[in-house]
């Protein structure tokens, strides 16, 4: 039993979601209707997945996505992959290990403008989930950091599943006395969609089986360069992501049946140049050596060990910080992802597109809270769109030492004219 292809569509027209998902589940729709998903294999259609919303761990988003240019710990590995290898001040051993955890969702409501199209949507369900472990030899590192986001569309009859999944594996060096890291990255593009058909009977609650699934990926490349000089209180970091086409082909190995799917999935080229400034009252160095013998923390915390009285070093802190971002073009007769799911197609990625991101960070409560705050301006993409401007701000709190460990939690929000997303993390406190 097929349902009605218009219910659907006034569902997916009433929500949106990141671009990067909505581009591939959007298209997925057409399922519902196997002349539609005829049409769609018969016509080439590019689909731009370029993503306007800064989705990524909750300190780049806090800080309003500038994060180039300060490149600290795997939670800036989507920013910039040379941030893995990039030491906190307070990591003065040969061996460390960093790890993050953030869950994103959209907040409920009848206006959720996802795309930055002009077009209203409604309260569907959209989860993110960005997960990242680095670990740290010396001068060496290596950094795991996946950003994956999911969504379902449900009717009487049918489910579909499906998410697209960004991943970076980068290596790192630290070289001329660790004042400048290198990293060369591998970065994947990847979807995923399994459909579910429901097997009671009317009126019953519904018990889905699958009935199909495909995934399709491609690897691509990315390139980074952290300038943290010890003299100096900045610094200045460049980030090169690579192009990638994923080819969704209706006739490889998959289960997936009467599915209409764009030809060709584009992640445009990225281009993130940032800069920081740091302040400290206490006249603590923003880029400290790491075999330096002098560090307060690391003083503090073996007399500490030793059991020893110490005074509480002063850790507070101003640290401001601005990125340039250019995302290229798409190849000509892209179009926007919300409009193909929907047959009236808008095109997208014409021309490069420039972003401004700025924040600021500061440690209020020594040792014990960090808050920041900052905001970007959301490119026009699309064409007929305006640009929108988005406010962020994000808190972390120290909670408790879990054997070596100090945790900490917090959570973040970015708010633009209809948008609004909210985050919860956890990860070790620096």
């Amino acid at each position: 039993m097929t349902p009605d292809p218009s219910a659907h569509l006034s569902k997916a027209t009433n929500h949106r979601f990141p671009a990067a998902v909505l581009a591939l589940s959007t298209a997925l729709l057409m399922v519902l209707t196997a002349s539609r998903a005829a049409e769609a294999q018969e016509t080439a259609v590019t689909v731009d997945l370029f993503r306007g919303p800064v989705v990524s761990s909750a300190r780049v988003i806090g800080l309003g996505g500038a994060y180039a240019g300060i490149g600290e710990g795997v939670q800036g590995m989507g920013s910039i992959g040379a941030s893995g290898g990039n030491r906190y001040p307070y990591s003065t051993t040969w061996f460390d290990w960093d790890f993050t955890l953030d869950w994103l969702n959209l907040a409920p409501g009848d206006y959720v403008d996802m795309d930055n199209d002009g077009r209203a949507v409604g309260d569907e369900s959209y989860t993110a989930l960005n997960v990242g472990v680095g670990f740290l030899l010396g001068r060496f590192g290596m950094g795991v950091w996946v950003s994956g986001d999911t969504f379902t569309l449900e009717s009487e009859s049918e489910r579909i599943d499906y998410g697209f999944v960004r991943s970076v594996i980068a290596f790192t060096y630290a070289l001329w006395r660790e004042q400048l890291v290198a990293g060369v990255g591998l970065t994947s593009a990847s979807m995923n969609v399994t459909t579910f058909a429901n097997m009671s009977s009317p009126g019953v609650a519904p018990s889905w089986q699958g009935d199909g699934s495909g995934s399709w990926s491609k690897p691509g490349g990315q390139f980074s360069l952290l300038w943290r000089p010890h003299e100096l209180p900045i610094r200045v970091g460049a980030d090169l992501l690579l192009p990638i086409e994923v080819e969704a082909d209706i006739d490889g190995e998959h289960s997936l049946a009467n599915v209409g799917v764009p030809d060709l999935a584009v992640l445009p080229l990225r281009v993130a140049l940032g800069a920081s400034y740091y302040y400290s009252p206490e006249g603590h160095a923003y880029n400290r050596e790491r075999t330096s013998s002098d560090n307060p923390f690391t003083l503090q915390e073996k007399r500490e060990e030793e059991g020893l009285e110490v005074s509480p070093v002063d850790r507070r802190y101003l640290l401001l910080a601005m990125d340039v971002v250019i995302n290229g073009s798409a190849p000509k007769g892209a179009v926007a992802p919300g409009s193909y799911a929907v047959g009236h197609l808008r095109t997208s990625g014409s021309t490069p597109t420039l972003s401004l991101h700025t924040g600021v960070e500061a440690e209020v409560w020594n040792n014990r809270l960090v808050v920041r705050g900052g905001g970007y301006l959301e490119p026009a993409r699309i064409e007929g769109s305006d640009s929108r401007l988005h406010g962020t701000m994000r808190l972390d709190v120290r909670l408790f030492r879990l054997w070596l460990w100090q945790l900490r939690a917090g959570a973040s929000l970015d708010i633009a004219r209809s948008y609004l997303n909210w985050g919860i993390g956890v990860g070790f406190w620096h």
